[in-house]
This record gives C-alpha cells, sequence and structure tokens, in this order.
C-alpha cells in the first residue's frame, strides 16, 4: 500500500518532497505518513486544481528552505570541527612547546612564533585571560566582538558578554567548570561595540603565558547558524500547527460538505466518468424544472435546448461544459448559455465545470456548477442601453451646445438661416438635406429662406399654411412631426409634381420654429433612406428649433432694422444714402472691369401743382405708386432708390445706353398711359427721365448722376413728359 512504499521510499533514502493523496481520511494513516517524511496530504474528494497547486509550491518551498538549512548548518559545523581540530593541535603544540621550552628555550621561542602566527591567522577569535582580564587578543577579535586587540587589553572578559552571562563569568561558575586540560564549549550571547547582539561557540582551556597561568578563550561567531535553527524549529512549529488545523478542517469538511451542497444558490451536479448523475442539489433541480435523480445521464433530461450565449449556435451533443470536464478533461469557467427549461421558459446561465482525476491522473468524473443570471443579465443590457442612450445624449447635447453657440455670432438673416441648417445637420448627422421655411408677415404663407443639400432653385416655392403639405400641419399644430417613410404617408401625394430631389426624400423630421404665440416657421431635416430618424432625433431637433428661435428672431429684428435704415418710409425704396452706398460700388466695378451701367433719372412733371391742387396726401399717394411701377417695370439687380422730393434715381448695372433707353422708355410710358387713381379721384401724372452711360472720366457716383441729371433738364426744357439721352 501507499504507507509500505514510503517507507521503502525512505529507506532507500530519497529526500524528495512527497504529498499523500487519500481517499479514506483515517488520521491514524495519515500521521503514519506523516511520520514516513509526508510533507502534507489531500482528500481526493476535495482536490481542486489552486489546493494542489498551492500544495505543491509550498512542500517545494518547504523542502528548498530545509535544504539550505540543512547545508548551512553542515558548513558551519564542518568548520567548527575544523577550528576544534586546530585548536586541539594549537593546545598540544603548546603542551609541547611548554615541555621542550623547560629543555630548549629556542625550541620554546620558535613555538611561541608558531603560535602568534597561528593566532593572528585564524578567523576564531583568541583571548588569553589572566585573573580575569584579557591579555592577549588576536586581529579576528575585532570581526567577532568589534573591538580592536589594543582597545581589549585589560579589559575585564566578563563586559563582553550579555548581561545574561556577565555573572557566570565575573564570579567565574562558568569557568570552573572546564576541567584543567580538556576545553568545554559553551555558547554564549554576547554584545559588540556598536551594542549588536551576538552568538559565539566559546571555548576555554589552561596554558602558561608568560611564566604564569592563563586560560585560552577561542570564541566562533555562530550567529547565523543559531538563527538558522531557529528557523527550522519555527517551520517545524508551524509545519505542526498547519497539520493540526489541516486535521481540523477534513474532520468538518465531510460534516459541512451536504449542507453546502443542499443550500448553496447556485445549481451543482457531481457526475461518474460514465456520464451519470452522483449528487445533483435543488437549486440545480430548479434552475432547469426538471426532477434530476441520481444514475441519470447528464445529457438524457428530457426537453432540454441550451444554445452558446455569444455566437447563439445551438450546443451540440457532448460540448457541453460537464461533459467536456469528464470526456475530455477540460476545465470550463463561466460559460455563457441561453437555455429553454421543460416548461418553455428560457433562462441564462453560466455554466462551470472541472474534471475529478484519481491518483494516477485518470479521469473520473467531473464537478459542474451553474448559476442562473437571467435577471443579472437584463439589469446588465439595460445598463447598458441607458448607458449607450446616455452617451448619445450627452453627444448630441454636446453638439447642439456648440452649434447653437455658433448661431449666436451673427445677426446677418440669410447667414443665421444657412448656420441654423448646418447646425442641425451637424447635430443630428442622419440627415441629408434640409429646409427653412419662414412666414411672410405680408403674406402670412411659408416660404422657402434656406435649403441645404439641394440643388434646384425651384425648391424655392410658396407652401400655405393651409395646405396639406408638412411644413403647414407643423404650422397649424404647433408640434414636431416624424415621417419614417414618404411613400406610407398621406401627405406624399403633395410631393408630386415638385422636383425630382423632392421625390427623393423618403423621411423627414420637421419641427416649428415659434416664440411665444408668434409662429415663426419651421425646420425641417431629411434623408433618401426610409427610417432614416429615431424619435430622440426628433426630440432633439424640436430641442434645437427652441433653443434658435431667439437667435432667429433677433437676426428678424436685425433685418428689420436695417432694412429701416436703407429705405425710404414713404415709398418703402433705398433712400438716398442706401442709393449712393450701392451705387458707388457698382460704380467702381465699372472702372475696374469696364462692364456696361447707366444712369436714369426720374422727376414727376408739375408735381407742386399736384400737391398744391390734390393735396399732399394725394401727392404722398402717388410717389407710393411712382416707386412700385417703376420697381415692376426694373430687374431685381438694377439699384432704384427716391433721390429726394419726387425725384428717383435708378442705377442699371450691366446695361450699355440703349437698353437703359429703352427702360426709361417703358417707365415713362408705364407713368402717362395708366390711369393714377387716388382716394382724391383721378389724377393726371407724368414724368420726364435723363439718361446717361458711365464712363471713364466719371470718379464718383455724382459725376454720372450730374450726366443724367442734365439730361433730365434737357427733357423739361424740351417740352416734359419724355426721354432724353446724353450720349458719351
Amino acid at each position: 500500500n501507499g504507507l509500505d512504499l514510503m517507507r521503502a521510499v525512505a529507506e532507500k533514502g530519497c529526500d524528495a518532497p512527497a504529498i499523500l493523496l487519500t481517499g479514506q481520511g483515517s488520521y491514524e494513516l495519515d500521521l503514519a505518513a506523516m511520520e514516513q517524511g509526508v510533507y502534507d496530504y489531500l482528500l481526493k474528494d476535495q482536490v481542486n486544481e489552486l489546493l494542489l497547486e498551492r500544495t505543491i509550491r509550498y512542500a517545494l518551498e518547504r523542502r528548498q528552505a530545509e535544504a539550505e538549512l540543512e547545508r548551512r548548518v553542515r558548513e558551519r559545523t564542518h568548520e567548527l570541527a575544523e577550528a576544534n581540530e586546530q585548536l586541539a593541535g594549537i593546545n598540544e603544540e603548546l603542551k609541547t612547546e611548554i615541555q621542550r621550552r623547560t629543555r630548549v628555550e629556542e625550541t620554546l621561542r620558535e613555538s611561541e612564533t608558531r603560535f602568534r602566527a597561528l593566532a593572528e591567522t585564524t578567523s576564531a577569535a583568541i583571548f588569553i585571560v589572566q585573573e580575569g582580564k584579557i591579555r592577549y587578543a588576536n586581529p579576528a577579535a575585532r570581526f567577532v566582538t568589534g573591538y580592536s586587540p589594543e582597545e581589549l587589553l585589560g579589559m575585564d572578559l566578563w563586559r563582553l558578554a550579555h548581561s545574561a552571562y556577565q555573572s557566570a563569568l565575573r564570579e567565574s561558575r562558568m569557568v570552573s567548570r572546564w576541567a584543567k586540560d580538556v576545553p568545554v564549549r559553551y555558547e554564549i550571547k554576547i554584545l559588540t561595540k556598536a551594542g549588536d547582539e551576538r552568538w559565539v561557540d566559546l571555548t576555554a582551556g589552561n596554558m602558561q603565558f608568560e611564566g604564569r597561568q592563563a586560560w585560552v578563550f577561542t570564541a566562533f561567531d555562530i550567529t547565523e547558524r543559531d538563527l538558522a535553527e531557529q528557523a527550522l524549529r519555527k517551520t517545524r512549529d508551524e509545519l505542526e500547527e498547519r497539520v493540526a488545523q489541516r486535521t481540523a478542517e477534513i474532520q468538518s469538511t465531510s460534516q459541512r460538505l451536504q449542507t453546502v451542497l443542499t443550500t448553496l444558490p447556485v445549481g451543482i451536479v457531481i457526475a461518474g466518468e460514465d456520464g451519470k448523475i452522483i449528487e445533483i442539489n435543488q437549486a440545480a433541480r430548479d434552475l432547469w424544472d426538471r426532477e434530476a435523480i441520481a444514475g441519470m445521464p447528464i445529457n438524457d433530461w428530457e426537453h432540454i435546448k441550451a444554445w452558446w450565449s455569444e455566437t447563439g449556435e445551438p450546443v451540440a451533443p457532448g460540448a457541453a461544459p460537464l461533459e467536456r470536464a469528464i470526456s475530455e478533461g477540460k476545465i470550463t469557467l463561466a460559460a455563457m448559455l441561453d437555455i429553454q427549461t421543460r416548461s418553455g421558459t428560457s433562462k441564462t446561465i453560466l455554466s462551470s465545470a472541472v474534471p475529478i482525476f484519481d491518483a494516477k491522473g485518470k479521469s473520473t468524473g467531473g464537478v459542474g456548477v451553474i448559476q442562473d443570471i437571467t435577471a443579472q443579465r437584463a439589469l446588465e443590457q439595460r445598463a447598458l442601453y441607458a448607458a449607450r442612450d446616455a452617451q448619445q445624449r450627452a453627444e448630441e447635447l454636446e453638439g447642439l451646445h456648440r452649434a447653437t453657440a455658433a448661431l449666436l455670432s451673427t445677426l446677418d438673416l440669410d447667414e443665421l438661416l444657412c448656420q441654423i441648417l448646418d447646425a442641425a445637420q451637424s447635430a443630428i448627422p442622419a440627415a441629408e438635406k434640409g429646409m427653412l421655411h419662414l412666414v411672410s408677415p405680408s403674406t402670412g404663407q411659408l416660404q422657402v429662406r434656406a435649403t441645404l443639400g439641394f440643388s434646384d432653385e425651384r425648391i424655392q416655392v410658396i407652401h400655405s399654411p393651409k395646405g396639406p403639405g408638412y411644413p403647414a400641419w407643423v404650422v397649424r399644430e404647433r408640434k414636431p412631426m416624424l415621417v419614417a417613410d414618404t411613400q406610407d404617408s398621406p401627405v406624399a401625394k403633395s410631393l408630386q409634381g415638385m422636383p425630382s430631389e423632392m421625390g427623393d426624400v423618403r423621411s423627414i423630421i420637421l419641427a416649428p420654429l415659434y416664440v411665444g404665440e408668434q409662429v415663426l416657421g419651421t425646420l425641417s431635416l431629411s434623408a433618401n433612406e426610409p427610417n432614416a430618424f429615431s424619435e430622440s432625433n426628433l426630440r432633439l431637433l424640436a430641442s434645437f428649433a427652441a433653443t434658435t428661435t431667439a437667435a432667429l428672431q433677433n437676426a428678424i429684428l436685425h433685418a428689420e432694422i436695417k432694412q429701416l435704415a436703407v429705405t425710404d418710409p414713404l415709398t418703402g425704396q433705398l433712400n438716398r444714402r442706401a442709393f449712393f452706398d450701392l451705387g458707388q460700388r457698382e460704380l467702381e466695378r465699372f472702372l475696374r472691369f469696364n462692364h456696361p451701367l447707366s444712369a436714369v433719372m426720374i422727376d414727376l412733371d408739375r408735381f407742386k401743382d399736384i400737391n398744391d391742387t390734390f393735396g399732399h396726401a394725394a401727392g404722398d399717394q402717388i410717389l407710393r405708386m411712382l416707386a412700385e411701377r417703376c420697381r415692376g417695370t426694373i430687374r431685381e439687380t438694377d439699384i432704384f432708390g427716391r433721390y429726394g422730393g419726387d425725384e428717383f434715381a435708378l442705377l442699371l448695372p450691366d446695361t450699355d445706353i440703349f437698353v437703359a433707353e429703352s427702360i426709361a422708355r417703358r417707365i415713362r410710358d408705364a407713368v402717362a398711359n395708366m390711369p393714377w387713381l387716388t382716394e382724391q379721384g383721378m389724377v393726371p401724372v407724368a414724368a420726364s427721365l435723363g439718361v446717361a452711360p458711365a464712363v471713364k472720366r466719371h470718379k464718383s457716383l455724382e459725376d454720372l448722376l450730374a450726366d443724367a441729371d442734365r439730361a433730365l433738364y434737357q427733357a423739361k426744357a424740351g417740352g416734359r413728359n419724355r426721354v432724353e439721352v446724353l450720349h458719351p
């Protein structure tokens, strides 16, 4: 048996560390094995990978420590033996030399010389003491005591000893025990010059020194050996204590095992090498909704379905963790599986399994641990989704913050509208296109004022707030709107007949722009793919729209104030200052690039008579009507403004004198041939016009207008109600 084997190994002198692996749990047998040199013992049913590794590591470390201590003790013992032999030889030589000294003085001196040479070269401290005082100390005494030989001369020997030994040395109780001819050894503690405690092996013998009786003391420093012996004793005591503790643990483990199996909240399944259940606790039965019994194969439960959580692949026969632990000896830790129990309930479990090996390393079964983490996994998933939503929300809010901060940097309405669209698309990357509608203050209609991603100019269309379109609905309801797919929306027919770019739109989100009760317009983003936007995108767009309305309202007010600053309050056209600012830039462009430029001066004939006859209110009405008729005759890019009184000025960029003359005649006809109905009745109105082209000698706008004014005076002088051209 194993015990006989240990005895045979011990008899052969094998000193390899041994660990007893037993399945009996017999204290007497285990103790007998320990007496044969076993370092530790383990129960088979308690062995696991961590415990086996820790036990082997401890045995190896202990064996290494013992070997090191034994080596150091042997070395030190050998050194002490050699020193003793040397001292014995010295003593013998000294006795011989003493005997020979009586006969031959020369021989005595030679012997003394040899003694001193030996004493001064040995590693042991040598003291010669007479009447308790040191009369000689060799150089090695410095390394043992810390005192130089000179400092030791005349010192009481007992003063070198520790206080516990001083009294025995001082009263000669210890010295008196030494026989006259046989050196006696003691181990005593001394104090060095530095105050350190050292253990020395002290040997003493009688001798003659300078013709008188003396003692010779030899001291070896054995502090390290003593420390090693103390460590060995401590290790032995600790080992005995651990053996006692392990014995108590083994005795209580078997009693606790069954309690643990029945009370653990995780499922435990123990199976033999044939794959049949040996032991199963109630938690495992509850987890599978199945009343498993001992002897049932672990792969023979009815209605068991399992999938690997990570891949979703079904668990193949023989691939379950416990099956692989038995068949392959494979350790599996925390494999996540999705299972369907007998009742059809879906659960998520963590399955771990380890094999059980016998003393020869053969698998004898396995232990499986199953933990239901369904609720935990659901919480983790919810936490993950919440963290992801929070991160997305934080990123959206950060983008919204940066975007809205940029909107406060400008008061220019057109620039702001473009920035609003750019910022909205930046905050919602799924958007491919964007559109911003504003409600016209004069008509109440929705007008597209800015677009993003559209290239067709026909997108600039007018919608009625009462129409069926998405922006009209958002304005009426003052609510944001998400259209997942325009083809499934009843409003999709409103896109028919629109430019092709509008027909490509499949997803739209819209948000109203309003301050208090005033609706400013709508902000919309679109994509060419259906379901491109989420509810969070819609909430973000609505928040963004709410934050931009203040900046938008400021820009609108700024634009109105700016317009008032450059507009004639009576006619609504450019005032004199604004006309000169724009006109000067056109003249500079003409001087730089030589593009044609013409000027027209317009003056109502006998306007003073109209005021005197029909009143100033009728005169103001005629001036407003004249401005409207002139503006309706010219281009949007032409510069038209009130010059002063009943006189208007017109600049025609990129227009030569011949086209300018034609435009002037159309204006004259519109004035002379169309009725002028005022609140005072019909009023006859006529106008004279002067036309002049820009030339290189014109250095300022005043020079050009002066030429047009001269042509105007020619028209007045020629009978009025006519057009005159001042050719260069």
